[in-house]
């Protein structure tokens, strides 16, 4: 009789701190919704679609190109929401095709100084996400969420259209781009290296010679201390090396590098996901294949041998 009045005592206890503290009745799973491994949606524009009150927050995406359900952090409020982060970081970038830091990292710090040093998914979970969807054919682009002031209260929305098929990290080589489109204005052309220049094969570029908000330039700079980033043009001021300024400049060179969020917009339904439903008893396990890692590795001091 004493245990079940503690139990109640206790349950009674928990109600009252849910109730404290805003909380309420967690609700079932639904199909699709994303909450779940056994109920992840194809993108988050696809969870949005059938859930609608979805809120931005990490969710399950599963595709026919992704291994299994994995998490990732959806916004669910821009531009009428759906969209899934991919990268995001101050100063440090270094646009390798294997990402950077670790996916954990990415849907966990998602802004603000835990989130300055730079982290992005690999390639092959970006296409992963996509689909096998055309890059140069997704109607939303690239969107980058650049800071455009010292605490991050003022944000500018960038949409870059790439003519390339399938995603690249590779900013700093020159992707060509169809056209960019700043804060609601289009300008035609232009690349991912530096908008104000031009690169090879480029025939068009509107955004060429503006030293202002509108530059991106991604390689590495002197000034910068070779650091590289979503650079702003020379006209924008506010930058400082402090952990907390989200425009970095390693003095008073300017062309501080901006906190920056990257998106994308899969528009992928949840019944078009391509994929198996996983059946209750898991699917059976599959050997990966061994290859060479291609990313260096950091070793300790010391002589090696069997106990290295």
């Amino acid at each position: 009789m004493r245990t079940h009045r503690r139990r109640a005592t206790t349950v009674a206890l928990l109600a009252l701190l849910a109730g404290a503290l805003g909380l309420t009745a967690c609700q079932p799973a639904k199909a699709g919704d994303g909450t779940t491994a056994g109920t992840a949606g194809a993108s988050c524009w696809g969870i949005k679609q059938e859930h609608p009150d979805s809120a931005s927050g990490t969710y399950w995406l599963w595709t026919a190109r992704l291994d299994r359900p994995e998490q990732f952090y959806c916004d669910m409020v821009t531009d009428g929401g759906g969209w899934v982060l991919v990268g995001r970081g101050r100063n440090g970038w270094t646009w390798h095709p294997d990402g950077q830091g670790s996916a954990v990292a990415v849907r966990t710090a998602v802004d603000g100084p835990d989130a300055f040093a730079p982290a992005a998914l690999p390639t092959d979970t970006i296409d992963g996400l996509l689909g096998g969807a055309d890059l140069s054919t997704e109607v939303d682009g690239i969107r980058l969420e650049r800071s455009l002031t010292p605490t991050g209260s003022t944000r500018q929305d960038v949409r870059l259209f790439p003519r390339l098929r399938s995603w690249k990290w590779s900013f700093e080589a020159g992707q060509l781009l169809d056209h960019v489109r700043i804060d609601g204005r289009t300008y035609q052309g232009s690349n991912t290296r530096d908008t104000s220049a031009g690169v090879p094969d480029q025939t068009v570029n509107q955004l060429s010679n503006r030293n202002d908000q509108r530059r991106i330039f991604t390689s590495a700079w002197e000034g910068h201390d070779w650091q590289m980033g979503f650079s702003f043009g020379a006209s924008v001021s506010g930058g400082s090396s402090s952990d907390t300024n989200h425009l970095w400049t390693a003095g008073s060179e300017g062309n501080p590098i901006p906190f920056t969020r990257v998106w994308i917009r899969p528009r992928l339904a949840n019944q078009a996901a391509g994929y198996a439903p996983i059946p209750s008893t898991g699917f059976a396990a599959e050997a990966k294949p061994r290859t060479l890692e291609d990313r260096n590795r950091a070793m300790p001091w010391g002589v090696v041998g069997y106990d290295h």
